[in-house]
């Protein structure tokens, strides 16, 4: 049985366009479910997804912490499947890409996860969901993009679902503990969706929403969260980038002390020529100086983001009350996107 969890909050412009491309993606399986979890929203979201009679709707409980995390977690413990597919509320998904996941992980049983490729396309688009999807290879990725992802219902039991509390980053720490198992996540070499939104990335106006949204306080948190584990370390290499900036920062700090201990002001001087060549060079390779301006602020807020994350504790999911509210509290304030 296949369970398909849709996580939303305030996407009413494109609930229906979702639900109707996968009641297409799974009408030639036998046995489906389709669970959407409602994250307070307060645009109609819900009651536009009732118009379809196979979808359940869950209304996350108001006086928890809200998160896409929280809403995948909700989410699954509302299904039965043994195959979990989850879906973000602002995609589309293409046909043919699922029944091509569902066989790979029937041919491959040390495989739990399948994603695909996701385009980005504007938000009012209307995009040909006739693609031509002829490859069947795929390759070993970390941890599965959000957008579209579908999993073993066992792997995830076996090594827990997501961590409800997380701010964001739940794919990546998901993804360590389900390879630490010994189990592999895989791209499936086909377009899996449509990504409908108008927001540009690499620009300072997203970083500052996605600061604002507490997404970048949570590669701290799970720092925190995983410190003391064999993974603190596995996440850190593989996502620290907020490390590298706060040595060079610590790096400059240093310099300027030796300048002011020594009176010697080349020990700082020669730092600042050192990030002035490296920034110049990233200027040069982007082609663009607002990019490599772009790019400082963002490492610059993830050692600030980090910092803050660090103090945010992040409590036993099965703590996180699964039930469902009958309605939502239009007034909460959320992290949910």
């Amino acid at each position: 049985m296949l369970s398909v969890v849709v996580i939303t909050k305030n996407q009413a412009w494109n609930i229906s366009r979702l639900l109707r491309s996968v009641e297409q993606a799974v009408r030639d399986l036998a046995n489906w479910e389709i669970i959407l979890a409602d994250s307070a929203s307060t645009d109609g979201t819900a009651e536009l997804a009732m118009n379809f009679a196979a979808v359940q709707v869950v209304h996350l409980r108001s006086d928890q912490r809200l998160t896409p995390a929280a809403g995948r977690y909700v989410g699954f413990h509302h299904t039965e499947g043994d195959l979990v597919l989850y879906m973000d509320g602002d995609t589309e998904l293409v046909p043919g890409w699922l029944h091509s996941a569902i066989a790979v992980l029937q041919q491959h049983p040390k495989i739990a996860g399948v994603t695909g490729v996701c385009v980005d396309v504007p938000k009012n688009s209307t995009p040909s969901l006739s693609i031509n999807n002829p490859e069947f290879s795929f390759r070993e990725v970390k941890y599965l993009i959000g957008r579209m992802s579908l999993y073993r219902r066992s792997v995830l039991e076996e090594v827990g679902p997501f961590q409800p509390y997380l701010l964001a980053e739940e794919e990546p720490e998901l993804g360590i503990r389900i390879r630490d198992a010994n189990y592999a996540l895989v791209e499936l070499q086909q377009t899996a969706a449509f990504h409908h939104c108008d927001e540009e990335p690499d620009t300072f106006s997203t970083w500052i929403c996605r600061w604002r949204r507490s997404f970048l306080f949570a590669q701290g948190q799970i720092f925190r969260h995983l410190y003391g584990t064999p993974l603190f370390w596995t996440y850190a290499r593989e996502r620290g980038y907020a490390l590298v900036p706060a040595v060079a920062i610590l790096v400059g700090g240093a310099g300027l002390a030796a300048s002011l201990q020594t009176r010697n002001p080349w020990w700082f001087a020669g730092y600042a020529l050192v990030v002035a060549i490296v920034l110049t060079g990233d200027a040069i390779r982007k082609r663009s100086l607002k990019k490599m301006a772009v790019s400082l602020f963002f490492r610059i807020l993830s050692i600030a983001g980090a910092i803050k994350g660090a103090t945010i504790a992040t409590p036993r999911p099965d703590t996180y009350r699964t039930d469902s509210e009958v309605a939502s509290d239009p007034h909460l304030t959320s992290v949910f996107p």
